[in-house]
């Protein structure tokens, strides 16, 4: 008998992110990814989506490899409701950052995140995330590669900051 396994894929949600506000005022853009199962009547159980690599661009234009760091699990949407590890039969949204509007860095949204961890992202740099999705019975056969620059700025308009902030996959 042959075992079908769930096909999962990642994807960025939204290039320009969702500006959201905290109940104390402050504003801040969210950025997400989305893991769908295309084979929904095969589920995918206890999945996580990890941080596997980060590389900064360098002034020469390369891109090299962060410290080692142990892979970290990034937080599923609603962070403070999602169980850390779902099943998904159908999709599942993700937190991949959020940058509040007098941030100086942006983290990626990770339930933890290793002290040696050299993945954050200053004004003017250029990082490359790589991500993987592993469950029980599923994994990733090459990550998925989310590049994100940003030029220090932000500004509510969403058109505007996704001028200053770019958000691209790769792969």
């Amino acid at each position: 008998m042959r075992v079908v396994r769930p096909q999962l894929i990642l994807k960025l949600e939204s290039s320009r992110g969702q500006l959201s506000f905290f109940n104390t005022g402050a504003r801040s853009f969210f950025y997400h990814g989305r893991v769908t199962n295309k084979k929904k009547n095969n589920p995918a159980n206890n999945v996580r989506v990890l941080l596997v690599r980060a590389e900064k661009k360098y002034s020469d234009g390369k891109f090299i490899p962060a410290n080692q760091f142990v892979p970290s699990q990034f937080a599923w949407a609603p962070k403070e409701i999602s169980p850390s590890s779902p099943t998904i039969s159908d999709y599942k949204i993700f937190d991949l950052f959020n940058i509040p509007e007098k941030g100086v860095e942006i983290r990626p949204s990770l339930y933890s995140t290793p002290n040696n961890f050299e993945g954050i992202i200053f004004k003017g740099e250029t990082v490359r995330w790589y991500l993987e999705m592993h469950a029980d019975n599923y994994y990733s056969k090459k990550p998925s590669i989310i590049e994100i620059s940003w030029n220090g700025r932000w500004v509510e308009d969403q058109q505007q900051m996704g001028d200053y902030l770019k958000v691209i996959q790769l792969s």
